[in-house]
């Protein structure tokens, strides 16, 4: 079950997936003891789910095509505390890396899809082998560097979460899947100000990751569950904790331009557009730039960045503004200031570029 990670409503308690199978044109319900593995914890995350199948299965039906064994899975309330369906694949297995001598500072790099394309030793039960997706998982030795670094960080935290200091720590060796977490002391969803809370924002690695949103990177609500109860081990029983992503708020850009004359408009607003993406969020495209959180603005920055780029002749009619996921709500303004602690700027997905009309 491939899933789109950190697109479950982190707002959301986690729910039960139901699981049926259809036997003579009803749903037949699967008890827990049929549901023999499920990796995915209810898909807050990517994984494998094994069932056992009843001897009423049947693969003649009316309601669905025959010829198949047909399964289903619900979520009768709250079903956005699942994650996002991307594909769903059968005879799925986990391969784990078996150490041959092999280079160990290649395990820094994820195992891109389609890496896996046979067996070592064939077998005539098997057609064909995919790997549609990329590795997770792969973490390489401790360098005698991390070693004493970690070490330190031992020696001052003590495995108590005391300081802000103490829960960034103690977080990003324990979820090693996990690039950046912000404490916010004193801090709860309601409020700013709000002795006895503590919040946490985590950011995920972009690397060894599949299905993730560049742009809004966001932890998948498995991930954020079990970041909470390792943190409840490690400090006061009266703290209480939040863990959740971060808020980013979208910046669009809406102008008009005209680019010199031998400058074909629709490869160069492609080309516009790229740039302003990786202006906006440049940690997307350089693994060595840090996302950062608050920060501010200027509409005129962006606008001579946009002028100075040598393909364009002149712009005009320049707006900038924030846009919610579904890319409403813009509003065109002159600065643009973080208002609270947790919010990052990140570039839309797309900007409205248009052509000035010839005269």
């Amino acid at each position: 079950m491939q899933v789109a990670e950190g697109s479950a409503d982190p707002a959301l308690s986690a729910q039960t997936v139901n699981w049926s199978v259809l036997c003579d044109n009803y749903w037949r319900p699967l008890s827990p003891q049929e549901l023999v593995l499920d990796t995915s914890n209810h898909l807050l995350a990517s994984g494998i789910v094994a069932l056992t199948l009843p001897r009423a299965t049947s693969t003649e039906h009316t309601w669905m095509p025959s010829d198949l064994v047909w399964l289903r899975a619900a979520i009768h309330v709250d079903s956005a505390a699942a994650c996002q369906l991307i594909a769903v694949a059968a005879n799925a297995v986990e391969v784990a890396f078996a150490d041959q001598g092999n280079d160990p500072a290649h395990l820094a790099r994820t195992l891109t899809a389609g890496s896996i394309a046979k067996l070592k030793a064939p077998q005539a039960g098997i057609k064909k082998v995919q790997q549609p997706y990329a590795g997770f998982g792969g973490r390489p030795q401790e360098s005698d560097q991390a070693l004493t670094r970690r070490a330190a960080e031992r020696l001052r935290h003590r495995s108590r979460c005391i300081t802000p200091w103490d829960y960034e720590r103690l977080l990003l060796v324990a979820f090693p899947s996990v690039h950046k977490v912000k404490c916010i002391p004193h801090a709860s969803d309601t409020s700013w100000l709000a002795p006895g809370h503590v919040m946490l924002i985590a950011i995920p690695d972009l690397r060894n990751q599949n299905a993730v949103d560049p742009l809004a990177p966001r932890v998948d609500l498995d991930t954020l569950t079990r970041m909470r109860e390792f943190v409840m081990q490690h400090c006061g029983m009266q703290v209480q904790i939040k863990v959740r992503n971060p808020r980013y708020q979208r910046v669009r850009l809406d102008f008009k331009v005209r680019f010199h004359a031998g400058h074909a408009f629709n490869f160069y607003r492609n080309e516009l557009e790229q740039a302003l993406i990786r202006a906006l969020s440049p940690w997307a495209f350089d693994a060595t730039r840090q996302i950062e959180f608050g920060g501010h603005l200027y509409r005129s920055v962006l606008l001579d960045l946009v002028e100075e780029l040598p393909y364009v002749d002149f712009v005009t009619d320049f707006r900038m503004g924030v846009v919610d996921d579904l890319g409403a709500g813009f509003k065109d303004t002159n600065e643009l200031i973080a208002d609270a602690p947790d919010i990052i700027f990140v570039s839309d997905a797309s900007h409205a570029i248009a052509e000035v009309p010839l005269p």
